[in-house]
């Protein structure tokens, strides 16, 4: 009897065992999860990989854009203060000076010759400035080689930073397609080919003149100053053209 009632419980208990959920079942059920959460974070980690390397490619895009701004600004600011000279930042009230810059920003192929006021440029950071009286041929022909270049040298300051040394056989015509250079031939002022701005007095005056050899085919120059700022498109006539100023 005793035998049988041991039986009875050992096959009750192994019943039991078979009604039990599977474990292995809910493990592979965590295993399938843990996959699926490594691929979710997987998938997570590219996409922001992805989103730093945009956002750093817009920063650098971004900087590149902003310094060419800056560049464009400072080249433009200077442009301005090139045409601005001293002479007209003294006398802001005058109403007629907008028109006067505004004559000076006209483009120079309008021009066949050099205008009154029109070709001024300061020397020595505005201590002084040299305007362009006359551009012209040697002679009424138009096929002379040598220009006549009269230029008007005044001091505006009472003090001169650096020597205030202007030395006329530097001047220098250039072809401004091709950047040739053309030196001076030969030059005159009161002082002799050198002088310096501390030789006149603030307000004065001096008419110089210069003569270089241009090409006959060449109506228009650039001409290079020591210590001024260069005249751009400057006409050249000839006297036949200034018979009527």
């Amino acid at each position: 009897m005793i035998q049988e009632r041991n039986l009875v419980e050992r096959s009750k208990v192994q019943e039991r065992d078979l009604d039990r959920p599977v474990r292995s079942g809910g493990v592979r059920g965590d295993d399938s999860g843990s996959t699926s959460n490594a691929a979710t974070g997987s998938t997570s980690s590219a996409a922001t990989d992805v989103a730093s390397g945009l956002a750093l490619v817009l920063s650098t895009l971004a900087f590149f854009f902003s310094s060419v701004a800056v560049i464009q600004s400072v080249r433009t600011q200077r442009e301005v203060q090139a045409v601005l000279n001293p002479r007209s930042q003294a006398a802001p009230q005058n109403g007629n000076s907008f028109a006067a810059l505004a004559n000076r920003l006209i483009t120079p192929s309008v021009i066949s010759r050099v205008e009154p006021g029109r070709f001024v440029q300061p020397a020595y950071g505005g201590a002084g400035e040299i305007e362009l009286l006359s551009v012209q041929r040697a002679d009424g022909s138009g096929t002379s080689n040598i220009v006549n270049v009269q230029m008007q040298i005044r001091r505006l300051r009472d003090r001169v930073s650096g020597v205030g040394d202007i030395d006329l056989a530097e001047v220098k015509a250039i072809n401004s397609r091709t950047n040739e250079r053309y030196p001076t031939l030969d030059s005159r002022s009161p002082f002799g080919k050198a002088f310096s701005l501390y030789d006149l007095r603030p307000n004065q005056s001096v008419n110089v003149s210069v003569r270089v050899r241009v090409p006959e085919d060449l109506d228009r120059i650039d001409l290079d100053v020591p210590q001024t700022n260069p005249f751009r498109g400057v006409p050249v006539s000839t006297p036949t053209d200034t018979t009527s100023r």
